[in-house]
C-alpha cells in the first residue's frame, strides 16, 4: 500500500509538473484602431513545442483574410528542430515544412504548392521568429545578435533590453521588460512570400517590440512596418 501511494504521489507531481509547463495565451491585434486578428500561443515547455495561430477578425485590401497555423519544435535552448505552417489567406494557400540541422549548420525546406525542396546554409544558432521570441521571454535568449531563419533566407535579429514598465490590461497589471527587436537580411538575396505573417515580421523595415512579465508570459507586443503599425494585447492566460 505504502509503494502504491508513494506511486500516486510521484504520478501527482509528474502532472502537475506537466501542467505548470503548459499554457495559452490569447491576444487581440489592432492597428489603425480597429480589431483586425487574433493571435493565440500554446506552449508545452515539457515537450518543447509551440503552436501560433493567427486568424482575422476582418478583412479588405490593406488586411487581407488570413487563417494561419504554426508549429515548431524545439530544444532547451529554444533552437527549433522542425517548423511546419499551414497558411490559408486570401492571396496564398500552401503547407511548408523545415528541418534544421543545427549540428551541420543546414535547413531544408519542403513546400506543398510547388513540390519543392530547398536546402541552405544555417548560421550559428538560427532560429524562427517564434522561437526567437519565446526564447527572449524565458530567458533563453539575451539582448545582442542573432539570427532568424525565414524563407530560406538569415536574418540578423538585433535585440536590444530596454526599460521596464507597467501595463494595464484586462487581467491587471504587470511589471513588463520590454525588448526591441529589428531585422537585417544578410544577404542580397530578397525573401518569397509565403505568408502575411512572416513576410510581416521579417524586414528591413519592422521593429518588433516585446513586453515580458516577470513569470515569462509576453504581455503584450508591437510590430511596426513602415508607416503601418499593429499592436497584440493580452486578453486571457490559461495554465
Amino acid at each position: 500500500m505504502r509503494s502504491k501511494g508513494l506511486w500516486l504521489v510521484a504520478a501527482f507531481i509528474v502532472l502537475h509538473a506537466a501542467q505548470v509547463l503548459a499554457f495559452q495565451a490569447n491576444y487581440i491585434v489592432r492597428a489603425m484602431g480597429l480589431k483586425v486578428a487574433k493571435i493565440d500561443i500554446l506552449e508545452n515547455i515539457s515537450e518543447g513545442k509551440v503552436e501560433v495561430t493567427a486568424v482575422s477578425l476582418m478583412s479588405n485590401k490593406m488586411f487581407p483574410r488570413i487563417n494561419n497555423h504554426y508549429w515548431v519544435d524545439f530544444n532547451d535552448q529554444y533552437l527549433p528542430g522542425t517548423y511546419t505552417r499551414t497558411i490559408d489567406q486570401d492571396n496564398s494557400q500552401d503547407s511548408v515544412f523545415v528541418v534544421y540541422d543545427h549540428a551541420n549548420s543546414k535547413a531544408s525546406m519542403y513546400r506543398r504548392s510547388t513540390k519543392t525542396r530547398q536546402n541552405y546554409s544555417l548560421i550559428y544558432q538560427t532560429r524562427d521568429f517564434f522561437s526567437l521570441m519565446m526564447g527572449l521571454s524565458k530567458g533563453k535568449v539575451k539582448s545582442g545578435k542573432h539570427y532568424v531563419e525565414g524563407n530560406g533566407i538569415i536574418w540578423q535579429a538585433i535585440v536590444e533590453k530596454k526599460e521596464t514598465e507597467i501595463l494595464k490590461t484586462k487581467l491587471g497589471r504587470f511589471r513588463a521588460q520590454r525588448y526591441k527587436m529589428e531585422f537585417k537580411n544578410t544577404s542580397d538575396n530578397k525573401m518569397p512570400y509565403i505568408d502575411m505573417v512572416t513576410h510581416n515580421l521579417l524586414n528591413n523595415d519592422t521593429t518588433v517590440n516585446i513586453w515580458v512579465s516577470e513569470n515569462g508570459l509576453v504581455i503584450k507586443a508591437s510590430v511596426t512596418k513602415g508607416l503601418i503599425s499593429m499592436v497584440w494585447e493580452l486578453l486571457s492566460f490559461h495554465k
